[in-house]
């Protein structure tokens, strides 16, 4: 499982993307990447879905990417 938390994300490949800006959010859903919507009150609109895991800490965050990790595995 590869991480990437950065201003360029569509330059990385990444298994999954942190992020808390809608817009960067839409950019990322549209491309077919999985993102972990770090919450914030300015992307309240952005809902879970497939693509879309809403985290509310680090530590969620974590366990999120260990889910992931784990659907991955399987």
């Amino acid at each position: 499982l590869s991480l990437s938390i950065r201003a360029d994300k569509w330059m990385v490949a990444s298994d999954v993307y942190i992020d808390d800006s809608p817009h960067m959010i839409d950019s990322l859903v549209e491309n077919g990447k999985r993102v972990i919507v770090f919450d914030q009150p300015w992307n309240q609109d952005i809902k879970e879905s497939s693509q879309i895991v809403r985290a509310h800490g680090w530590a969620e965050v974590l366990a999120a990417v260990d889910a992931i990790e784990l659907m991955d595995a399987s």
